[in-house]
């Protein structure tokens, strides 16, 4: 199916919605204005940034790309707390633990920066973790991990970012 349609569509309702709110710039207050042009630079820089991200480079080394679909589109929730010992990220990703009682929170997000990889990023937060191990298990798409051998070398490239809390009321 051809999609050109409703890009155009969707292109063409933007653009006049734009001229719209250019003909009424009369009755807006500055405020109004200058929030206008901040979410117009802010949609073209979103814009931009999200062009080179949907596409992956395959290294020249490399056999095969994949990213799990947590990192390549919006999940339905975007929030979620976790309180059984698996759960599931979108059909790739699962968070295992054994906390007995966890003070997990699993979080979707847009990545915005230059550098960030890929279009949505992961977070998540531990409030005092009792458990032994907290992990995040990977599902291969079965057309690849079929064919992995012992000598396979996988490659994950990811920003990661610690935050921890002192275990002392440091206040």
């Amino acid at each position: 199916m051809n999609f050109g349609y409703f890009k155009e569509f969707a292109l063409t309702r933007g653009a006049a919605v734009w001229h719209e709110l250019e003909r009424g710039i009369d009755t807006f207050s500055l405020g109004s204005v200058i929030s206008l042009r901040s979410r117009a630079a802010d949609d073209r820089r979103t814009d931009k940034l999200r062009q080179g991200k949907t596409q992956m480079k395959m290294p020249d080394d490399a056999d095969w790309v994949w990213r799990p679909d947590v990192f390549a589109t919006r999940l339905g929730q975007m929030n979620s707390v976790v309180k059984s010992a698996r759960y599931d990220l979108g059909t790739s990703i699962v968070v295992h633990h054994n906390d007995t009682d966890p003070e997990l929170i699993v979080r979707q997000f847009k990545n915005m920066g230059v550098d960030d990889l890929a279009p949505f990023g992961l977070s998540v937060e531990t409030y005092e973790f009792k458990g032994s191990f907290l992990s995040l298990a990977i599902d291969l798409p079965s057309e690849v991990a079929t064919g992995l051998t012992k000598t396979t070398f996988l490659k994950w490239k990811a920003n990661c970012h610690w935050i921890t809390q002192c275990p002392c009321s440091c206040g």
